[in-house]
């Protein structure tokens, strides 16, 4: 399969740009492909299978960070896959203004409500080392994962099973300084008409 081929069909769901863009990140990141490799022919001597089975999860939809396994998110990498959100740029700011606003801080409570892969809390378990630092998800699945991510970057978090919608009302006194979510926040109405 040539570079053409690789990213051309990708146009039926991108536009043109975004469409090598995705099918770059998917060569350099998988098969460690530089730009100059990819000039150079280097796509047409990969193993086939492995190349057409990245390219038909892509050609199906599937986004470059699950069919990689990881996004980037504050200057690490984080594993994804279904059952979590891909960390976003805006969310990326969240945690900036967060970090910029408590920095001299000596210690602080942070709870991440709807924590996903864990992104918000491990940025900023990372970027407070003295914090103590709480998630809640309401699924497991992304718990594991927010775990693993958390392991792999060092920091410490204390994660939880727990649907915030089912606190007792009235909720017992805060015991947190910083409490900070980014929910998904597509309705379902919209969902249909979204790529």
């Amino acid at each position: 399969m040539t570079y053409e081929e690789f990213w051309r069909p990708l146009t039926a769901i991108y536009e043109r740009g975004e469409a090598q863009a995705v099918a770059r990140l998917a060569l350099e990141q998988r098969f460690g492909l530089t730009w100059a490799d990819v000039l150079g022919g280097a796509v047409e001597r990969l193993a086939d299978e492995e190349v057409h089975a990245i390219w038909q999860r892509l050609v199906a939809g599937e986004p470059v960070q699950y069919v990689l396994g990881e996004a980037q998110f504050c200057g690490r990498s984080l594993h994804v896959e279904k059952g979590v959100l891909i960390p976003r740029p805006e969310t990326e700011e969240l945690c900036q203004l967060i970090v910029k606003e408590v920095k001299v801080t000596p210690s602080l409570s942070i709870l991440d409500i709807g924590t996903g892969s864990g992104c918000i809390a491990i940025t900023l378990a990372a970027a407070c080392p003295q914090a103590q630092v709480r998630a809640w998800d309401i699924s497991a699945q992304a718990l594991r994962i927010a775990h693993e991510n958390a392991k792999s970057a060092h920091v410490n978090v204390s994660f939880e099973l727990k649907d915030v919608l089912s606190l007792p009302s009235p909720l017992p006194p805060l015991q947190w300084d910083i409490i900070v979510s980014n929910p998904p926040y597509v309705c379902a109405s919209e969902r249909a008409t979204m790529a």
